[in-house]
């Protein structure tokens, strides 16, 4: 039986995949760039020794920002011993702390903290955005919004406050919540483009584009020699499908900047869309050109080959797309897409069922609920003889997609296999109502006219 499984070219211009949930955004198993250099700190960066405590503090943040969690925990008690009101070392504690796990350990500090500066606006909402940034659980976000909270009842103008509150209720998928936390920013700082940005990704990513549009264009005009903006005004432009003013905003950014190299990316998205395959190949190697651990340029690269039923070519960028370098430039949705399309290649093309399922539980991990890729995960399971696994992901797929018609027959496929021959009459029977051209229709009708129906 033919395998047909669901690719998601998301990288040209198909955009089913938005991922606003930060909670779903995988964390990637960076090493600290210190391996064999345990004590590549030991000299302060100052050439002296520390003496003071914020000495130790500035120390203890270098240690943590490279991951060294027990180094950096070190400095800042020895901060603390010089001075026991330096709040900023039991903020680095409680960020310590909550990396570990040691929910109790956070509490404490973060309680000690607030008690030394209970009118400090700035230190609660530090202390509300280790809670929401470090912690390893959704389940510490009500004590990070209580802080942000506490932070706006002191002073109901501190902007950074609405901001990270805004971004928790994203978090927790409370879209309007968000957009007015975004909104109450804007209307303290009018002028700060760096809002406008945040919140135009917003409306697109919950599909409100012409909102997002307003937004953008508002971005550009109070920051205009600023690439960024005008590529993410771009990529407003681009999800409307307005492909001559989505090209004019990505020329405009590599003009202000010729080493701005996502607009290369996205010069070459607008050019996949008028299936200018070649202008977009040679705009994208601009951008690999200025930034070759680009993860996002490899894999639309990666997508055109595919596309063009190359699919060896395929397989090599995406691996270059998830390869350590690259993959910290890798948006979350392509990096989703190249580990999806990656198991249907590996199933496909290579016939090796055990790396294509590799890759398709890793994308159903970050995605648990998108119909093509629980699709994709379900068939490989099939494929494996795995019928209950395959049943159960399929089931997913459907829920998510009632009408794609190479699902329905996925689901009635395994029901067959498992020997639920009335499920499998009904999900064939649906997936050919829905339409009779799709690949695998006739092994559809085969196993119908098989159980006799």
């Amino acid at each position: 039986m033919k395998r047909t499984l669901s690719l998601l070219i998301i990288s040209s211009l198909f955009f089913g995949l938005m991922i606003i949930n930060v909670n779903a955004i995988p964390i990637r198993n960076e090493k600290s760039g210190n391996e064999g250099k345990a004590n590549v700190l030991d000299q302060y960066p100052t050439g002296k020794e520390p003496s003071s405590a914020n000495d130790f503090y500035g120390q203890g943040m270098l240690y943590l920002s490279r991951n060294m969690y027990q180094e950096a925990g070190e400095q800042f008690r020895k901060a603390l011993k010089i001075d026991p009101n330096h709040v900023y070392s039991m903020v680095g504690i409680i960020a310590i702390s909550l990396k570990l796990g040691d929910e109790e350990s956070a509490k404490e500090f973060s309680s000690k903290a607030i008690k030394l500066k209970p009118d400090d606006v700035e230190l609660r909402n530090l202390i509300g955005e280790r809670w929401m940034r470090d912690a390893g659980s959704p389940k510490y976000l009500p004590e990070a919004e209580s802080r942000f909270k506490e932070a706006l009842l002191i002073n109901p103008k501190f902007m950074p406050a609405h901001v990270n509150l805004a971004r928790l209720y994203l978090s927790e998928n409370k879209i309007d919540d968000g957009i007015k936390e975004y909104n109450e920013a804007i209307s303290i700082q009018p002028q700060n483009p760096e809002l406008r940005r945040e919140l135009a990704y917003v409306y697109l990513n919950i599909g409100k584009v012409d909102e997002g549009l307003i937004e953008a264009k508002k971005m550009v005009e109070l920051a205009p020699q600023n690439p960024l903006y005008h590529n993410g005004l771009g990529e407003l432009y681009l999800n409307k499908r307005q492909l001559e003013e989505a090209l004019n905003e990505f020329q405009q950014a590599v003009k202000l900047n010729p080493k701005y190299y996502p607009a290369y990316v996205n010069i070459g998205k607008v050019y996949i869309a008028q299936g200018q395959f070649d202008k977009a190949i040679s705009e994208i190697n601009k951008s690999i050109a200025n930034e070759p651990d680009y993860g996002d340029a490899y894999a639309v690269l990666g997508d055109i080959y595919l596309v063009r039923g190359k699919n060896q070519n395929a397989i090599e960028l995406y691996k270059k797309a998830i390869a350590e370098k690259a993959t910290k430039k890798l948006s979350i949705p392509n990096f989703i897409s190249v580990l999806n399309n990656l198991a249907y290649l590996y199933s496909e093309e290579n016939n090796d069922l055990d790396t294509a399922l590799s890759y398709a539980k890793k994308a159903n991990q970050l995605a648990p609920k998108h119909p093509s890729i629980s699709d994709t995960l379900g068939w490989i399971y099939y494929q494996k003889g795995n019928y209950d696994e395959a049943i159960s992901n399929l089931k997913v797929a459907v829920e998510g997609s009632p009408n794609n018609p190479i699902i329905r027959y996925h689901l009635g496929s395994a029901y067959y296999k498992k020997g639920l021959k009335d499920q499998a009459v009904v999900e064939l029977k649906k997936s050919l109502d829905i339409s009779d051209k799709f690949k695998g229709a006739d092994d559809a009708k085969l196993i119908l006219t098989e159980i006799g129906k």
